[in-house]
């Protein structure tokens, strides 16, 4: 594998080959994917990373995520090396396929302290960097006619919702509701979502501590931008939320973003902005159709239900009652 790799990156490292770091979390599930780090010799920073998946059966995402960051680095050029890694090559070892990308410098945005979520101004501080990050992604890449990918289906998503989790009465009216919110929200622009955009994905830049992005293995072309919009302000919430049980922590997160509903939220769509063309939804029902995708995306996309789901499904029961 390691001289494969050479071999992929040889017209960015001749002549000289890397030494290569393989790095994997603790979650074995066969969809995850395993990193491998480049390093030039005799220097103690990566130039170059390879994403492979655990499993071949489960690579789509890594055809997909090279796909959206060419068009992506097409759209910036080379001022797409502040937001995002640089596509270099897409090959395959064997059943694997192999993504090759550059190393992004910088430091990871978490974990934080519990006392960072406890202080309004820095939460506010993150999160007008992301909405500012966001808009510039969106407005940038905003088409009339998009590259051909596929956007999720919210009716399928719902539907799933719905097959996977047993819903009370009044949570199937309510994605009813929802499911019409998101049908009737139309656009004549697509743009670029990064489709993962949460704080464990940002990279502080070394130098400006500017935002770069990594993983846009989701990343696809839409009409409907909620899904960058609302997923950083709920996951933070849930990050503030102390560690329980699903729904234990779901119903905490809730009462944080209920709080940060009245100050956080409108600053930072205020610094998002007013949108043309595309659509964000409003604040509760983009909120509710994130958890509703969040919590059915892995079992759409790998058929697999992944322990989050259940937090997921909790937080659209909490957020439902309480916005």
């Amino acid at each position: 594998m390691f001289d494969y790799l050479n071999e992929l990156a040889a017209p960015e490292t001749q002549p000289a080959a890397l030494t290569w770091l393989l790095f994997a979390n603790g979650e074995p599930e066969a969809h995850n994917n395993v990193l491998l780090f480049g390093f030039p010799a005799g220097q103690g920073k990566p130039t170059h990373v390879a994403k492979i998946c655990r499993s071949p059966a489960y690579s789509q995402t890594i055809r997909n995520e090279y796909e959206r960051l060419n068009e992506l680095w097409q759209i910036f050029g080379q001022d797409a090396a502040g937001f995002a890694p640089r596509p270099l090559a897409l090959g395959r070892h064997g059943a694997d396929l192999v993504l090759l990308m550059s190393y992004c410098p910088g430091r990871q945005l978490l974990p934080k302290p519990a006392r960072f979520w406890q202080d309004e101004a820095q939460v506010q501080e993150l999160w007008q960097q992301a909405a500012g990050w966001l808009r510039a992604i969106h407005r940038r890449t905003a088409v009339a006619s998009p590259p051909p990918s596929v956007p999720p289906d919210f009716n399928a998503m719902a539907a799933a919702f719905g097959n996977l989790f047993l819903l009370t009465s009044q949570e199937e009216k309510e994605l009813a509701v929802l499911r019409e919110t998101v049908a009737g929200a139309g656009a004549d622009t697509a743009v670029l979502l990064q489709g993962d955009f949460w704080p464990g994905n940002v990279i502080l830049r070394s130098g400006d501590a500017a935002f770069t992005l990594v993983d846009w293995q989701f990343s696809h072309w839409s009409g409907d931008a909620s899904l960058d919009v609302y997923l950083f302000p709920l996951v933070c919430g849930v990050k503030a939320a102390p560690f329980a049980p699903p729904a234990e922590r779901a119903a905490a997160a809730a009462r944080i973003l209920v709080e940060w509903q009245t100050t956080l939220l409108p600053s930072y769509l205020r610094h998002y902005g007013d949108v043309s063309g595309y659509t964000v939804l409003p604040p509760r029902a983009g909120m509710l159709a994130v958890c509703v995708e969040m919590a059915v995306r892995p079992y759409l996309t790998f058929g697999i239900q992944q322990e989050d789901a259940l937090l997921w499904r909790a937080l659209f029961t909490e957020l439902s009652n309480c916005l």
